[in-house]
């Protein structure tokens, strides 16, 4: 360990470690998650998942009919809302992945805050005292 690990270590409190336990970068995939679904924009994290469910369960219907169907035009036309329900499910997902990074980078970034708001207040600290 370098001297400004044990700078920051040893400016940290006790209240401040438990702070800094809890936004250890160490969560699992499950955690992550699960951070999605709070905070503000937890409302439209549940209607989107609704909406994935949703559109799931229009393109096991489209494929279904898809196969039971014998006319091209109806073939086709079952194929392309098959295909627009993937997209919509991909696209909605891909927006869930960008809001678990985006929880990952906040939490690492609040991490750094508290480390350089202890360093600053121990260094303040020795400054005055010597």
């Amino acid at each position: 360990m370098n001297k400004i690990d044990e700078l920051i270590d040893s400016a940290l409190q006790e209240e401040d470690k438990a702070l800094f336990e809890k936004l250890d970068g160490d969560m699992n995939l499950f955690d992550m998650a699960a951070s999605v679904y709070q905070g503000k924009l937890r409302w439209l994290s549940i209607m989107l998942t609704v909406w994935i469910f949703v559109l799931a369960a229009i393109a096991v219907y489209c494929a279904v009919q898809f196969f039971a169907s014998e006319a091209t035009r109806e073939l086709v036309l079952w194929a392309v809302c098959f295909g627009f329900c993937l997209m919509a499910i991909i696209t909605l997902k891909m927006w869930f992945w960008l809001e678990i990074q985006k929880n990952a980078v906040l939490r690492e970034v609040k991490r750094v805050e508290l480390q350089v708001a202890r360093l600053h207040q121990l260094l303040s600290a020795q400054r005055h005292s010597g």
